[in-house]
């Protein structure tokens, strides 16, 4: 059981809620964006959820701005720790962990989880390219047997828009 979820800014008290909604689900583990943190860090709470997060080296708003996170559940961080505690960060908008588990026949199974955040329709062609090419990089480091599961926020628009389609 999975979840993917952009949360608008993860603070402790979304923090708990999330983890609580996670317990109550039995959800393995999660991918969140837009959670507003600074840094790159990893935590584990009181109840063994542990908390992988990547954003950008300092707050460029108020609130903070963008930020990605894997929430793993004591039982997916057990697999992360098998995996060998592997987490790879792609700019400041996608990470990956690597978890070791066995199928149902005992034979290894890897799953390579990743939160990635797009850019926005008004970022630069550069902010979008640099997605792009970020985010096939962390494809590519799944192998030819792992599982990828990528929970994004994808920021999709459908459709263009010039001066000319303007209404007002």
């Amino acid at each position: 059981n999975f979840l993917s979820q952009n949360v608008r800014g993860l603070s402790q008290t979304k923090e708990q809620e999330l983890v609580a909604g996670m317990v109550m689900k039995g959800t393995f583990a999660a991918m969140v964006q837009e959670t507003w943190r600074t840094g790159r860090t990893m935590e584990v709470d009181s109840r063994g959820f542990a908390l992988i997060h990547n954003g950008l080296a300092s707050k460029v708003c108020r609130r903070g701005s963008l930020g990605v996170a894997i929430v793993l559940s004591p039982l997916a961080k057990r697999a992360w720790e098998q995996g060998g505690s592997k987490t790879h960060f792609f700019g400041d908008r996608i990470i990956a962990a690597r978890l070791q588990l066995e199928d149902m026949v005992g034979k290894p199974l890897t799953i390579v989880l990743v939160s990635a955040y797009a850019p926005h329709s008004g970022s630069t062609f550069e902010e979008k390219e640099a997605f792009a090419g970020n985010l096939q990089a962390c494809i590519d480091i799944c192998g030819p047997n792992e599982i990828l599961i990528l929970g994004i926020d994808a920021n999709a628009s459908l459709g263009t828009r010039s001066a000319q389609d303007d209404p007002g």
